[in-house]
């Protein structure tokens, strides 16, 4: 196959949202920080991200307990699939 790109990781349902909703957080709230464990570009905290998880209906028909759980679980998904980066509880898309 004549040297195809490496394909990103493919997520779906929770963590495809959860992705979804961290580039609104970016968008609404992201930060350039300074230091050189951060991007170069703007993050945003774990707090701003799940706001914008609930306006991407991440959490509709889930029990107000459920709802961090099913938040961190998405995360964990991107984070395992190299798709998000934290630093001190800051968070970006790679």
């Amino acid at each position: 196959d004549g040297g195809a790109e490496p394909r990103r990781a493919k997520v779906k349902g929770k963590a495809e949202s959860a992705l979804q909703a961290l580039h609104t957080a970016i968008e609404r709230h992201g930060v350039t920080r300074q230091g050189p464990d951060y991007p170069e570009r703007p993050s945003v905290t774990k707090e701003q991200w799940r706001d914008c998880a609930a306006l991407h209906g991440l959490f509709e028909g889930i029990a107000e307990n459920s709802i961090r759980p099913t938040f961190n679980r998405a995360v964990s998904e991107l984070n395992d699939k190299a798709l998000v980066r934290c630093f001190n509880e800051i968070w970006w898309p790679t």
